[in-house]
C-alpha cells in the first residue's frame, strides 16, 4: 500500500501452530494470525483515541477503530454521545481488560493462562460480544481440564451451553469420576449450583447416567 507521503506500507499475515498430545490432555496454543494494522498500534499508543476505565479503576488506552470492528457492543458504546471516547462502565478488572485488548489487535491469547482466567475472558467475550475470543477460550479450556477444576468447568459449560468444552469435561470425568466427586471443587459446585448438580433427575446425571 502506497501512503500519500510515498512510503510504501507493508502487511503480512504470520500464523503459529503448535502440535499437542490429545491423549495426555496437554495445553496447546490455538492458532492465531497477527495482523499489520492492529501489531502496530498495539505496540505503539501515542495515537490512542479512546480510554477504557476497568473495574479496578486501571485505566486502558485504546483505539476505536480497533474495538468497533471487533465488538458490536463496543461499537454501540462508542458511537453513543454519553460514552464518546471514554468508557467507565465495566464490568472486569484491568488484567482481564488488557487481555481482551490484546486479543482484539493481536488475535491471540497467551496459552499459558490459567482456567480461572479464561472463564473470565470467556465471559466478557459474552458480555462484549466477541464471539472468537469465546470460542478460543473454549478450545483452552478443553485443553486444561484437571481434577480440581472438572466440577466448575462442567457447571461453567452447562449453564453456557459450551458443547465442545462439556464433552470434553464428560469424557475427562468418565475415567477420573471416583476422583473427582471427592475433590472440594466439585463438592463447592454441589452446593453453589443445585440446579445442576442438585439431587433428583438433575443435568449432571442425564450427562453421567448416575
Amino acid at each position: 500500500m502506497i501512503l500519500p507521503d510515498g512510503c510504501i506500507k507493508i502487511m503480512c499475515e504470520i500464523s503459529l501452530f503448535e502440535e499437542a498430545n490429545d491423549q495426555k490432555n496437554e495445553r496447546k496454543k490455538v492458532p492465531f494470525t497477527t495482523y499489520g494494522i492492529g501489531f502496530n498500534l498495539w505496540q505503539s499508543m501515542t495515537d490512542w483515541d479512546t480510554m477504557i476505565v476497568a473495574r479496578d479503576g486501571k485505566a486502558l488506552k485504546s483505539h476505536k477503530i480497533i474495538l468497533k470492528a471487533a465488538s458490536p457492543v463496543f461499537k454501540t458504546l462508542l458511537e453513543q454521545e454519553q460514552f464518546g471516547s471514554y468508557i467507565s462502565e465495566c464490568d472486569f478488572d484491568g488484567e482481564i481488560v488488557e487481555k481482551v485488548l490484546q486479543f482484539l489487535y493481536l488475535e491471540f491469547i497467551d496459552s499459558d493462562l490459567r482456567s480461572d482466567t479464561l472463564l473470565k475472558l470467556f465471559n466478557a467475550g459474552e458480555k462484549y460480544n466477541i464471539k472468537r475470543l469465546k470460542r478460543i477460550c473454549e478450545e483452552n479450556l478443553s485443553n486444561d481440564i484437571t481434577i480440581e477444576n472438572c466440577g466448575s468447568l462442567l457447571g461453567f459449560a452447562v449453564a453456557n451451553d459450551c458443547k465442545k468444552l462439556l464433552q470434553k469435561v464428560v469424557d475427562f470425568a468418565a475415567v477420573h469420576f471416583p476422583l473427582i466427586i471427592r475433590s472440594n471443587s466439585w463438592k463447592k459446585e454441589v452446593e453453589e449450583k443445585p440446579e445442576i448438580f442438585g439431587a433428583g433427575y438433575s443435568k449432571v446425571e442425564r450427562i453421567f447416567d448416575v
